[in-house]
């Protein structure tokens, strides 16, 4: 009975520190606060012009169903944000901050989090 409270008070603590870390994850203290990217003119020309730095926006995770958004630095319009019905990140070049709309370029399907999750996967136009 001994090992039985042993593991119960384990498994508690384990559940608890989970908890925690995914709050935190939802709240994005895990999420990068800057990102660089080069677009390839390959891809599509007419964003080229959108390459560099983007810094993710001061509202993050309203929920844990939200998403951050980026927004290029000198191009307030360029943005990167994720459409919660389509399930993928999208780049846009608009005003607005709907993530669904007038996208140019879409990411692969994915529930992550993290944009930067992307990266390795297909980006389409």
């Amino acid at each position: 009975t001994r090992q039985i409270a042993t593991l119960l008070i384990t498994y508690i603590i384990l559940v608890i520190g989970w908890a925690v870390v995914y709050a935190e994850q939802s709240g994005g203290k895990y999420t990068p606060e800057y990102l660089v990217v080069q677009f390839d003119d390959e891809l599509r020309s007419d964003i080229v012009a959108y390459s560099g730095g983007y810094r993710l926006t001061t509202d993050r995770f309203r929920n844990v169903y939200e998403r951050s958004t980026y927004v290029h630095e000198y191009f307030p319009d360029a943005k990167f944000g994720y459409c919660r019905e389509k399930e993928r990140y999208a780049f846009r070049v608009e005003e607005g901050n709907d993530a669904c709309e007038n996208i140019l370029l879409r990411s692969s399907q994915t529930d992550s989090f993290d944009i930067t999750d992307t990266v390795e996967k297909s980006w389409f136009v």
